[in-house]
Parts: structure tokens; sequence; C-alpha cells
């Protein structure tokens, strides 16, 4: 058993709107890079000391097994962050795990 703490910096979401509607045109990635990079400047976390991201989403992207793994991309975070992905019941909601 590791003696490691670990910490949640912060978390975000996409606001709930109509299926259809206002983000229509937007894909999962799309919704959660928005999300990541608000969560991101909104607390003034820096990219280079996050070691870990959890993300879920009710709908996955098609083509991008690991929604979190696109994210970390996507948002320009450090290649080397862990990202983990699940299906979970609620819009998609980033966790940042800060070294």
């Amino acid at each position: 058993m590791s003696n490691h703490r670990v910490a949640i910096v912060a978390g975000a979401r996409t606001p709930f709107v109509k299926s259809g509607k206002a983000f229509a045109s937007l894909g999962p990635l799309a919704l959660a890079k928005h999300a990541v990079r608000g969560l991101l400047d909104r607390h003034n976390v820096n990219p280079g000391l996050i070691e870990a991201i959890a993300f879920g989403a009710v709908v996955p992207e098609r083509g991008k097994p690991n929604l979190a793994r696109e994210i970390v991309l996507e948002a320009g975070l450090p290649p080397g962050i862990e990202a983990a992905y699940g299906r979970r019941p609620s819009s998609p909601t980033p966790y940042l795990k800060e070294g």
C-alpha cells in the first residue's frame, strides 16, 4: 500500500442543454477540451504539474476509445500525463491530480 497522498484539485463540467440544440455541432472531444482548458485557466493550474486526468462522458466519441488521452493531446497538455476514461452517468467531467 502506498503512502502517496492524492488530491482532486478542481472539477468542471459542460452546462446542461437540451440534446441537439446549443452544442449540436460539437462532439465530446470539443466539449471536453473546452471544459479542461477552462478549468486550468480558471484555477491557474500549471499543466506541467498535472500527473493524471480522469474523464467521463455519457456518449463516447466514435473512433476515440480513450477520450481522456485525446483531451490531453488536443488541449496541449504534456503528453506524459496519465489519462483514464470511463462512461459516466452525467456530462463530461474532468478531474485533475496535481503533483
